[in-house]
C-alpha cells in the first residue's frame, strides 16, 4: 500500500482535519514500512485503539517497530487488547510503560514467566478458600507485605514471582492460604497457657522470667524467654512444621502439587555448609520443613530435626508446637550468632497475636448476640417468666422441679422454675420440655462455631435466650425494651415449586410476621471503619455529579421577576387586596437527579461471604449516598 493510500485510511479512521501533516506523515512512515497483510492487520488494531485515545494510538505505532521485533502477527491481537487494559488501569503513561518493555510485561506473562499478582489470583483464590473455610468461617483476602492472619481476613503478598511458570505461583498463592486456613481451623490463636504448667513453670524458673497475663496467649509465650524475636521465629518454623503435615492429611491433592516444588525451592536457599551457628542451625530447621532431611542426617545438627519429627503426627498441636519451640531454642541459643540470617522461606506466614486476640473477641461478641437472638425467636413464649410466675418467685423457690433450670429476674433475688431446655453437643437441635426443636441452618452454623472457638456452648447463652423467649429481641439491652418486643404472630403457609418433582411441595414456607425493635450493632461501624477509603472515593465520584438548576418562584428576592406573581399582585391591588411582595425568581442548584433500585438476594444460597459482600455493598451506597 502507498503513502497516498495509507494516507486517506488513517483520514477515514481519524477523520479529516485531526491529524496534523506531520503526524500523518509520521504515522503513515511506520505502517508503509510493513509488508502489506501486516498493514492491514495494524490498520484493524489502530482502528480499534483510535476511539479510545488518540495519544494512545500515536504511542502504539511509536511502539510498533520494538514490538514487532518480539512479536509473531498471531500475537498482536493479544497485545492490542493488553495495551487497551493497561490504559484503562494506570491511564496514557502506564500504558506507555507497559509497550516500552515488551519482553517483561508482555511475552513473558504471556508464556506464564512473570511474578503473579494478587489481584490477578483472587478470582481463582477466593472461591478456593471459602471452600476450604465452609460454613463455620467467614475468611476475607486482603494484599499484605508478608502472609499472615488475625482470624477474620487471609493477608497475603502483593504478588509472587518465585518461580519462571504462572502455575507454580498461584500454587505458592494456594499454599500460603492453606496454611493460614489451618492457623484458624487447627487453632493457633486459641492456644491458652497456665502459669502452673510444667513448661510454662519450667521456662520462668530456667529464665527468671514471669508470665505476663496481660498480653495475647502466644505474646506472653515468647516473652518467657531472654530473646522473643528468636523464641517467635524458632515457635513460627515448628508450627509451619505442624501446619504442613495437617495439610498432608486434610489437602493431599495440593500437597502432592506442591512437592514438586520444594526441590526448586531448595535450589534457591544458601546452603549451612559445615559452620555450627545460629543461621546455619535455623536454615537446617528451614531446609527440614521443605522434605529435606538427607543433608542433615549426619551432622551435629541433626538433633534439632529430630526435635521437629513429633510435629509431623497428624494430631499434633499447637502445645507439642510450643514445646518444640522451647528445647529448639535450648539448643540453638547456645550457639554463636551468625552475622546475618538467610532470607525466610517464601510460604513463611507471620503471626498477629494481638490482632487475632482482638478479632477473635469481636467475633465473639457478634456470634453471641446473633446466637441468643436466633435461639430466643424458636423458644416458645412460655419458655420466659410470665407476670404471675414471676410474682410467685418473689415469694421463694418452692415447688421447683429439681430439673427446672432456674433464671434469675431482675430486681428478685429468687430463682424462678422454667423449662428445662437443653442444646444438643454440636448445635443440632433444641430440646424444651421433652419437644425437640431442630435448628435452622444458620443458627446451627453459629451454634458450630461458638462450640469450636469456645470448646461447647456456655449454658449462659440459652438462659439468655430463655429470658428472651417468643421475642428474638436482640440482647444490646434488658427489662422495659426486651418487654416491648412483640411476641411472634401465627405463621402464613404457602406452597412452593420444587423443579425435581415438576410439581409443588404443599405447605412448605411458613412466613412469620414478627414487629423488629431498632437495635444497635458493629456492623455499620465495623464496615465504615474497614472501608473508609473506599467510602470516600463513593462520596467524590456522587459529589462530582452536577447539581440540576431548578427555579423556585414566589420568592422575597431572587434573580429574575416572577411574571405569574406580578400578574395576580397587581388584579389583588386592582380588587383592593394587599398584593403580595413574593415577586421574584430565585435559581436554586442544590438537587442532583438520581435514583437507585437495589435487588438483593438474601436466600440461604448467598449466606457466609457472599451474603456478607451484600450486606458491606449495600451499605457502603447507602452511606455514600446519604
Amino acid at each position: 500500500m502507498d503513502t497516498a493510500a495509507l494516507h486517506e485510511r488513517l483520514l477515514a479512521i481519524t477523520r479529516p482535519d485531526t491529524l496534523n501533516d506531520w503526524e500523518l506523515e509520521e504515522q503513515s512512515a511506520v505502517i508503509a514500512a510493513l509488508t502489506e497483510p501486516l498493514q492491514e492487520e495494524i490498520l484493524r488494531h489502530y482502528q480499534a485503539i483510535w476511539p479510545v485515545s488518540h495519544g494512545l494510538a500515536a504511542l502504539f505505532l511509536h511502539h510498533l517497530p520494538r514490538a514487532l521485533g518480539c512479536l509473531v502477527p498471531e500475537q498482536l491481537g493479544e497485545w492490542t487488547r493488553a495495551v487497551l487494559a493497561a490504559y484503562e488501569k494506570e491511564g496514557l503513561r502506564g500504558a506507555d510503560t507497559f509497550m516500552a518493555a515488551v519482553e517483561s510485561n508482555f511475552l513473558c506473562r504471556l508464556r506464564g514467566e512473570s511474578a503473579l499478582a494478587l489481584a490477578a489470583a483472587l478470582p481463582r483464590l477466593r472461591p478456593y478458600v471459602q471452600g476450604l473455610a465452609g460454613p463455620l468461617y467467614d475468611l476475607d483476602l486482603a494484599p499484605a507485605s508478608q502472609a499472615a492472619t488475625d482470624t477474620a481476613t487471609l493477608f497475603l503478598p502483593h504478588e509472587i514471582g518465585l518461580f519462571r511458570e504462572e502455575r507454580q505461583n498461584f500454587l505458592l498463592y494456594k499454599l500460603l492460604a492453606s496454611l493460614l486456613w489451618a492457623q484458624v481451623a487447627t487453632g493457633t490463636y486459641r492456644w491458652q497457657w497456665r502459669p502452673e504448667e510444667p513448661l510454662v513453670a519450667g521456662l520462668a524458673g530456667r529464665y527468671g522470667t514471669r508470665p505476663d497475663p496481660g498480653l495475647a496467649p502466644l505474646s506472653g509465650f515468647f516473652r518467657l524467654f531472654p530473646q522473643p524475636e528468636l523464641a517467635e521465629e524458632l515457635f513460627t518454623l515448628a508450627e509451619t512444621s505442624r501446619l504442613l503435615a495437617f495439610l498432608e492429611q486434610e489437602l493431599p491433592g495440593l500437597m502432592g502439587e506442591m512437592r514438586p516444588l520444594f526441590p526448586l525451592i531448595l535450589e534457591q536457599r544458601p546452603a549451612t555448609g559445615d559452620l555450627l551457628d545460629r543461621g546455619a542451625a535455623i536454615e537446617t530447621i528451614r531446609r527440614f520443613s521443605c522434605g529435606e532431611n538427607a543433608s542433615v542426617a549426619d551432622t551435629p545438627l541433626a538433633p534439632l530435626a529430630e526435635i521437629l519429627h513429633p510435629l509431623t503426627a497428624p494430631r499434633a498441636t499447637v502445645g507439642d508446637a510450643a514445646l518444640a519451640a522451647a528445647r529448639l531454642y535450648e539448643s540453638i541459643a547456645a550457639l554463636p550468632a551468625s552475622g546475618s540470617l538467610s532470607a525466610p522461606l517464601p510460604f513463611a506466614i507471620a503471626l498477629r497475636p494481638a490482632e487475632a486476640q482482638a478479632a477473635r473477641a469481636r467475633r465473639q461478641q457478634e456470634d453471641k448476640s446473633r446466637f441468643i437472638n436466633a435461639l430466643a425467636a424458636l423458644l416458645p413464649a412460655t419458655a420466659s417468666p410470665t407476670s404471675e410466675e414471676a410474682e410467685q418467685g418473689k415469694g421463694g423457690t418452692t415447688g421447683q422441679k429439681e430439673t427446672d433450670t432456674a433464671l434469675l429476674v431482675p430486681g428478685t433475688t429468687a430463682a424462678i422454675p422454667q423449662p428445662t431446655i437443653i442444646l444438643a453437643e454440636g448445635a443440632e437441635t433444641l430440646t424444651v420440655e421433652n419437644q425437640t426443636i431442630r435448628l435452622p441452618p444458620e443458627t446451627k452454623r453459629l451454634g458450630q462455631r461458638i462450640a469450636v472457638d469456645l470448646g461447647q456452648v456456655p449454658q449462659e447463652y440459652v438462659s439468655a435466650a430463655a429470658g428472651l423467649a417468643g421475642s428474638g429481641y436482640q440482647p444490646h439491652g434488658h427489662g422495659q425494651a426486651a418487654e416491648e418486643s412483640a411476641p411472634l404472630q401465627a405463621p402464613f403457609v404457602y406452597d412452593e415449586w420444587d423443579f425435581r418433582r415438576n410439581g409443588f411441595r404443599k405447605e412448605w414456607c411458613a412466613l412469620y410476621e414478627k414487629e423488629i425493635l431498632p437495635t444497635r450493632g458493629t456492623f455499620v461501624e465495623s464496615v465504615t471503619r474497614k472501608h473508609r477509603g473506599l467510602l470516600l472515593r463513593l462520596r467524590r465520584q456522587f459529589e462530582m455529579m452536577r447539581p440540576a438548576e431548578r427555579f423556585v418562584r414566589r420568592q422575597q428576592d431572587g434573580d429574575d421577576l416572577d411574571l405569574d406573581a406580578i400578574v395576580e399582585a397587581l388584579a389583588d391591588a386592582a380588587a383592593g387586596q394587599a398584593p403580595s411582595d413574593r415577586l421574584f425568581v430565585r435559581l436554586r442548584r442544590d438537587q442532583r437527579q438520581i435514583a437507585v433500585v437495589f435487588l438483593v438476594d438474601m436466600s440461604s444460597s448467598t449466606e457466609g461471604w457472599v451474603s456478607t459482600a451484600i450486606k458491606e455493598s449495600l451499605l457502603l451506597m447507602c452511606e455514600a449516598l446519604d
